[in-house]
């Protein structure tokens, strides 16, 4: 399965990659591929030996920083298997290329890039198949106390998540079958930074402001 990733994402996401990196952080090193994540799901409930993963397609920049497009990948098996049993669910592709710069710029860069993970496999709607939430992952910036400059620095971190429904088959008449999101979690801090909040500098990623 790594292999059929490797043929199929490979040519699609990397030269991405080296263009938005070509003259950033002294450029890229040739981009690979990662699988994190396999399991098999049956999602149609009929039997079927589907497959749902994440693969990580990654750059290393000559200057240092490493950055990846994640991508929630799932392989149906009663599919065509000549390309068409390989569907996309997400990539964390538009927030890095966009992320208000805080992925592509030279100063005060993230210190990774946003990390997509499957969080749940479900059938929300009873309908007999089911459904996937994935959820995003991503650095803000960091939180200081003004007062005490010398005080440990907090990262600021969000995080979304989505529901993943497929629309349309085979056997019927949907002109463009694919997952669409159904739904949005607004993006959120998991937690409670315990700082001030009149005595708190934040400094977002990529950017001089605070």
């Amino acid at each position: 399965m790594k292999e059929v990733l490797r043929l199929q994402l490979l040519p699609t996401y990397a030269p991405r990659l080296i263009a938005a990196f070509k003259d950033r952080f002294g450029g890229i090193q040739p981009p690979y591929l990662e699988l994190g994540l396999i399991q098999h799901i049956d999602l149609d409930g009929v039997g079927d030996e589907d497959l749902i993963g994440v693969a990580r397609i990654n750059a290393i920049t000559e200057q240092g920083p490493w950055r990846w497009i994640d991508v929630v990948w799932m392989w149906r098996s009663t599919r065509d298997p000549e390309g068409k049993a390989l569907q996309i669910v997400r990539t964390s592709e538009a927030e890095l290329m966009g992320g208000e710069g805080r992925y592509l710029s030279e100063h005060n860069p993230a210190p990774w890039a946003p990390t997509l993970a499957v969080a749940a496999i479900a059938d929300l709607d009873r309908d007999w198949r089911m459904e996937i939430i994935t959820s995003l992952i991503r650095p803000v910036g960091t939180a200081q106390s003004r007062r005490h400059p010398d005080a440990e620095t907090v990262g600021i971190w969000q995080r979304d998540a989505q529901i993943h429904a497929w629309e349309g088959d085979a056997s019927d008449k949907t002109p463009k079958p694919a997952w669409r999101t159904v739904y949005q979690l607004q993006w959120h801090e998991p937690r409670i930074a315990d700082l001030p909040e009149t005595d708190t500098q934040f400094t977002p990623y990529g950017s001089k402001s605070k």
